[in-house]
């Protein structure tokens, strides 16, 4: 169902280009900040990401059919940290009395999202050289969970046991509003200031730190990016 709806967005998007009277390209990048659970370091939330402030870049496609109204689409790559440290200080507190266990920690990577959205666009003009603009797109989001290996060491043994170890790619439905002011420098060229609002729900494998067991988990992204960026008319 999720396929078909993007299929046709896609194909609506094609047909609108051919009408579009102007376009636009943005290319930016800056600081991507977690939300809510996907931010959340407390162990004892089973739907804390770890997650930590990271950065983004990419691009957006605009098709304007009038001063006021467009439609694009934009895809979007983000990097955001996991807390290892905050992880593992409490990792270690919890299994501390674990029988034969002197110690346990996870070696984790960090979180790659990828983006691919699409809906219509709002502008409103202020002026000759200032613009105000919002986007409503939906599309997908492909979650890369971090690397992670989990390490745990008995006092009867010399080296480490590897008790678990994941990474893994999950995607899933996303929304994303956002908005920002452009500054026309010429006609062709201008330069951008947005923040988008991006959530999505996909599922992973995860380790279950109570029973021990490999259980499925839905993560809720939820993350904003401050971006700047420069605009090209076509």
């Amino acid at each position: 169902m999720k396929i078909s709806l993007l299929s046709i967005i896609f194909l609506i998007l094609v047909q609108l280009t051919l009408n579009a009277q102007e376009k636009y390209i943005i290319i930016s990048g800056g600081l991507t900040k977690p939300l809510a659970d996907f931010a959340d370091n407390d162990f004892d939330n089973s739907d804390a990401g770890f997650a930590t402030n990271g950065y983004n870049i990419g691009f957006e496609l605009g098709h304007f059919f009038n001063p006021w109204f467009g439609i694009g689409g934009s895809f979007k790559f983000n990097n955001s940290g996991f807390d290892s440290q905050r992880f593992n200080d409490t990792l270690s507190v919890r299994f501390e009395n674990k029988a034969d266990m002197d110690t346990i920690y996870l070696y984790s990577g960090d979180y790659n999202l990828h983006n691919f959205l699409a809906g219509p666009y709002g502008k409103i003009d202020l002026g000759s050289h200032f613009s105000i603009f919002g986007n409503a797109f939906i599309g997908v989001l492909s979650t890369f969970r971090p690397d992670q290996t989990l390490f745990y060491k008995k006092y009867s043994e010399p080296d480490p046991v590897n008790l678990y170890s994941a990474g893994k790619l999950a995607a899933a439905f996303a929304w994303n509003f956002g908005g920002g002011i452009l500054v026309k420098v010429s006609d062709g060229f201008g330069i951008v200031l947005k923040a988008d609002y991006i959530a999505s729900n996909p599922e992973f494998e995860v380790f279950d730190y109570e029973t021990l067991l490999i259980v499925k988990e839905v993560q809720a992204v939820r993350y904003v990016n401050f971006n700047i960026g420069l605009t090209l008319r076509m």
